[in-house]
């Protein structure tokens, strides 16, 4: 037969080969695998046959087959081709520091060994560098990384070769951080002032960077050291200050230091330090410390409205930033815009004269207030020691223009009228909505600068009208009166069991909102849009006045849940009674003491509901036998709102007999009286004697 040709071998692993090759005879009996120049036959293959996967084979070792076409009258060779198994990959890779920019990395290599090792690294970030290539014949396994950068981290990777060049997969990567070990520089301009308070000095300076003046020091800190004699260093001098923090790269930095002797030349030594302990040169330098107090200004409500008061607070503060209680001096007040620009209009105290009675503080209540601008300024308030002016101190106040628009709403007798609904808006501007109380009164609050139109729009017989007119956020007694004269109407009543923590106390105004729920007792009223919240007397009463007529719908709020809404139909000069239906509701039944008895000799089944109810109350066996109703009960309490009713029993039956040790179950039944609804409780009652 013809020769095989085009006969090769493809590696498909780390133990076989797959053999191929094109059949160019029509006449084999067979074809043979061979095993290199030697002849040993591999295997034996069917006629037509072209290629042969041989397993069994070991790891990164080469192997030489030909393929034979034989027939009975003879045989004919392919050409031999040697071709290499797979590698087996690295194992067990690690990366050690084992100086601060040397790293080195260690693995185990694979059953039969490598041709050669890739070795890769990469940065944080970045991407892979091939340190060790199959070119380079690189088998030890391990790999010594120097020069490296500081502060930096790597990662580590390593693949195999076979003979033929062919790459395993890989293993890791693994991670190593070299320490940093690069010093930061001195701080920068680094200066000395006398702080506004006695023995204090303030120390103003620009940071340097991580490395040198290279990037923010993340976890560093600044070292102060101090002393009265300027031969010596920072690490002979007194201290230390330290103020550790993040510190930015160029950003100025400054602190006060107290407690140091008033008046006296000190030396100040400073030193950075970055977060793996590396610290930088020395800088040094000097000034005098405070010796006079300053003056704390604060108090002042900011942002404030203005024209409206507040109080003003003056303290001398003296070393470590204690009151110094016995500063005294005449203080003398100025209000400005800058530091050129006095703010006409302002309200400020006139001097006073601190004494020792004063202890260092004093307050001037309601002292203070600013005109409107009609914008959102900032101004200044200084408080100076007339006999010193380096002893001050200052607030810094954001004034803001009045925000509300206010009046009163009547018919034209002068009558004041209750739930007209009142909005303000302009171009540009968001609408605000109110209602008025039922004294007439509104209130547009939460308003920006500019100029308004304000529309009342109210509804009689079932006709809505409005009036509107114009004015800028601040304005009072923006009163609307209407054409408009009706004997106006009211309505009333009392809703009973409401617990006293939900009563609010006395002279809280009506609410306007319709969104926010108080935690007290109120009635809703509203017709269309105007809507009123009517906070309830402590007797459970309530009274909405100078209505007009018409219909409104209202609901009341018990402090826990809501009313059924009930709509009224009002008529002139009509005073309406109204009760409200709540849904029944029981937030707690409950058996004590279980098991029971008591001292006493009873067991308790209580409940608590959102308003008075009536209850029975039967219990029976565990096998359903009746053991006694609440119709025979000796005694049936109810307690205060806040602690619901409660059933007594015995624990004797309907025929007196005091009943035997075991389990039973009770059913309780609540009923409102006025609707007619109903819930039924189970439970059950474990006796013990």
């Amino acid at each position: 037969p013809s020769a095989p040709s085009g006969f090769n071998g493809l590696a498909q692993g780390t133990d076989r080969i797959l053999w191929s090759w094109t059949d160019n005879s029509n006449n084999e009996d067979k074809f043979i695998i061979l095993s290199d120049t030697i002849g040993v036959i591999v295997d034996n293959l069917s006629p037509n046959t072209t290629e042969y996967l041989e397993t069994g084979l070991l790891p990164n070792t080469t192997y030489a087959r030909y393929v034979q076409a034989y027939n009975s009258t003879g045989y004919s060779d392919s050409l031999q081709k040697t071709i290499c198994t797979h590698a087996n990959p690295p194992t067990g890779l690690s990366a050690t520091l084992t100086t601060g920019t040397t790293v080195v990395v260690s693995w185990t290599s694979g059953t039969g060994g490598a041709a050669a090792f890739r070795v890769e690294r990469k940065e944080e970030g970045g991407s892979w560098t091939v340190l060790k290539d199959f070119a380079d014949g690189y088998t030890s396994t391990s790999y010594t990384d120097t020069g490296l950068s500081s502060d930096t981290t790597y990662y580590y990777q390593i693949a195999a070769f076979n003979f033929d060049g062919i790459m395993t997969s890989y293993d890791g990567p693994v991670m190593a951080k070299t320490l940093d070990i690069t010093a930061p520089d001195s701080a920068i301009n680094l200066s000395a002032s006398i702080a506004d308070i006695k023995g204090g000095v303030t120390l103003s300076w620009t940071n340097p960077g991580d490395d040198g003046t290279i990037g923010d020091i993340a976890g560093g800190a600044v070292l102060i050291k101090y002393s009265k004699d300027g031969s010596t260093t920072y690490d002979t001098a007194l201290g230390p200050v330290t103020i550790s923090k993040d510190l930015i790269q160029g950003a100025t930095e400054q602190t006060t230091i107290t407690g140091l002797d008033a008046g006296t030349l000190y030396y100040f030594f400073v030193k950075v330090r970055d977060d793996a302990g590396n610290l930088s040169a020395e800088v040094k330098v000097s000034t005098y410390t405070g010796a006079q107090p300053y003056l704390k200004v604060y108090g002042i409500t900011s942002p404030i409205t203005a024209g409206v008061s507040s109080d003003l607070i003056v303290k001398a503060i003296g070393p470590l930033g204690t009151t110094d209680t016995n500063y005294t001096g005449t203080v003398s007040f100025s209000c400005y815009l800058s530091t050129t620009l006095a703010l006409s209009g302002a309200i400020i105290p006139s001097d006073y004269t601190f004494t020792t009675a004063d202890s260092g503080i004093h307050t001037f209540s309601n002292a203070v207030s600013f005109p409107d601008r009609n914008e959102v300024y900032t101004c200044y308030v200084k408080a100076t020691d007339k006999n010193d002016s380096a002893i001050y101190g200052e607030q810094t106040v954001v004034v803001s223009p009045p925000d509300f628009i206010s009046g009163t709403v009547t018919q034209k007798d002068g009558t004041p009228l209750s739930l007209v609904y009142v909005e303000a808006y302009g171009i540009g501007l968001s609408t605000v909505t109110a209602s008025t109380l039922t004294d007439g009164s509104y209130e547009l609050a939460g308003l920006s600068v500019g100029t308004y139109t304000v529309r009342v729009t109210y509804e009689v017989d079932g006709i809505e009208s409005s009036a509107e007119k114009e004015t800028t956020n601040g304005t009072a007694d923006f009163d609307f009166t209407l054409e408009i004269n009706y004997t106006l109407a009211s309505v009333q009543g009392v809703i009973s069991g409401i617990k006293p923590s939900r009563i609010a106390s006395s002279g809280i105004k009506p609410l306007r909102t319709k969104s926010e729920v108080p935690s007290y007792a109120f009635v809703e009223i509203r017709r269309s849009r105007a809507v009123m919240r009517i906070p309830i007397a402590s007797d459970g009463s309530f009274r909405v006045e100078n209505l007009l007529p018409g219909e409104y719908s209202m609901r009341a709020f018990d402090g826990e849940n809501y009313s059924r809404v009930s709509t009224v139909k009002l008529f002139e000069g009509q005073t309406l009674g109204v009760k409200f239906a709540f849904p029944l509701s029981v937030s707690s039944v409950y058996c004590q003491p279980n098991p029971g008895p008591d001292t006493s000799g009873n067991i308790y089944i209580c409940f608590i509901g959102n308003q008075s109810y009536g209850a029975e109350v039967k219990i029976y066996t565990i096998t359903g036998e009746k053991v006694r109703g609440s119709k025979n009960f000796e005694n049936f309490t109810n307690t205060d709102s806040e602690n619901g009713k409660r059933f007594i029993w015995n624990l004797k039956n309907d025929g007196g007999r005091v009943v035997a040790s075991g389990v039973y179950f009770y059913i309780l039944e609540v009923k409102d009286l006025s609707s007619g609804e109903s819930k039924k409780f189970k439970g059950k009652i474990a006796i013990v004697k």
